[in-house]
């Protein structure tokens, strides 16, 4: 006989109730831990996530900081080296003037008073990119922060991208450029002597020397042994003929350019800032002449002449500048010569797009021709003070050229040295 299983079950008593319960207890707690636990490592996890996301993200804005940086520095010295250098123009308007206008625009950044040229470059924000200013090294006449006096200064560029800012800083140096150029060739000829002196460090007297940099693309040549160079010469063919060269003298020098100058007119200035005894009509010919003993006195501005006329005694004046003359046609400055009573070549510089130019020199003939297509002619038992570039130059009779080492043109413009710094 088979023996049927008891379909009921043993009662269990109140303690073994309370043992069930309180297993069940912990299990549930333990559950509860495991789940705490793995939400802990879970958010752990993520938060490392994101930190290392954070970490990547300013490690790769502070590398796109100092690239931005760089590039600036890099397409600066591009903007610059197409182009004659003035380091007392990039000086001015607070380090951001002269040829650094042609970088985009001006800001303040950090609302300090301290502007730069700023130039949008990748990234997303309005503000990444690079910001420029120059600084002059150091400085050479006391609370004078526009005003260079070793051709040398330094070019900040201060980089930004997201949250990151890098700050690069180089040193730029030139050679102040040729004071004297011919880009065909130059003839001394009378017993005509070249020297130097600083405008900017004092007059002539003070500060003579024999630094000038005279040159020509083609030929240089001295008709006679009395005619010496205080300065080195430079030429990309030969240097010939018996005169005295004190400094160095080199051939196959690399050819050098100038820019061309645009037509100014027709139609020519009018009478504005222009007083004295002359002659001029702007609306017909634009051709400025004083004859006898009539001057031509010009106030600090820009003018646009066809040509200037100088008969007799008759003189070009400049009582404060700086004045700048454009011409179209042939010029000639001889009869009394031009009168620049500041002595700072730089207060009266002369262009010219004509085929020929002849200027007499005087006791204040301070200026700088570029005329980089015309025969120049500077007219015998003359001083001429500050800087000439043209096609063909002649000194002749015994003309003194005074170069002024403050206004050459073609200057060589090198980096000196490179530096990040930790503030701008």
């Amino acid at each position: 006989m088979v023996r049927r299983p008891d379909i009921m079950q043993p009662i269990r008593s109140g303690e073994q109730w309370q043992a069930a319960r309180q297993q069940g207890g912990f299990a549930l707690v333990l559950v509860l831990m495991m789940i705490l636990v793995s939400s802990m490592l879970i958010h752990g996890q993520s938060s490392t996530v994101r930190t290392d996301l954070k970490i990547a993200r300013n490690y790769q804005d502070n590398s796109n900081a100092l690239a931005v940086a760089e590039a600036g520095i890099h397409h600066t010295l591009a903007l610059l080296q197409a182009s004659d250098v003035r380091f007392d123009n990039l000086l001015a308007d607070n380090g951001t003037g002269g040829k650094l206008t042609n970088l985009g625009i001006e800001v303040d950044p950090d609302s300090l008073g301290v502007v730069y040229r700023f130039v949008q470059f990748g990234g997303l924000s309005a503000t990444d990119g690079y910001y420029i200013r120059v600084l002059d090294n150091h400085d050479e006449t006391p609370d004078d922060p526009v005003d260079d006096r070793d051709n040398r200064i330094r070019l900040r560029s201060l980089g930004r991208s997201g949250n990151a800012e890098r700050v690069v800083e180089v040193h730029l140096i030139t050679d102040g450029g040729f004071g004297l150029f011919a880009k065909t060739k130059l003839t001394l000829s009378g017993g005509s002597q070249v020297d130097s002196f600083d405008s900017e460090s004092g007059d002539y007297a003070t500060t003579v020397g024999t630094s000038a940099r005279v040159g020509s693309n083609v030929n240089v040549h001295t008709t006679d042994s009395t005619v010496t160079i205080g300065g080195d010469v430079s030429s990309g063919g030969t240097i010939t003929g018996p005169g005295v060269i004190t400094g160095t003298s080199e051939t196959g020098l690399p050819p050098v350019s100038f820019a061309s100058i645009a037509a100014c007119g027709p139609p020519y200035s009018d009478t504005t800032g222009i007083s004295g005894t002359y002659t001029y009509n702007g609306t017909t010919d634009g051709d400025l002449t004083a004859t006898g003993s009539g001057s031509i006195v010009l106030a600090p501005g820009t003018y646009c002449f066809d040509e200037i006329k100088l008969s007799g005694s008759s003189t070009l004046e400049v009582t404060s500048g700086p004045v700048e003359i454009y011409l179209t046609g042939t010029s000639d400055l001889t009869g009394g010569g031009i009168v620049n009573s500041t002595n700072k070549p730089t207060d009266l510089i002369i262009y010219s797009t004509g085929s020929s130019l002849k200027v007499a020199g005087g006791s204040s003939m301070h200026a700088a021709i570029y005329a980089p297509d015309a025969d120049l002619t500077i007219t015998g038992g003359s001083h001429f003070y500050g800087a000439a570039i043209a096609d063909t130059i002649t000194l002749s009779g015994g003309t003194n050229f005074h170069v002024d080492k403050n206004a050459g043109s073609g200057a060589d413009l090198e980096m000196e040295s490179w530096r990040e710094i930790r503030t701008p």
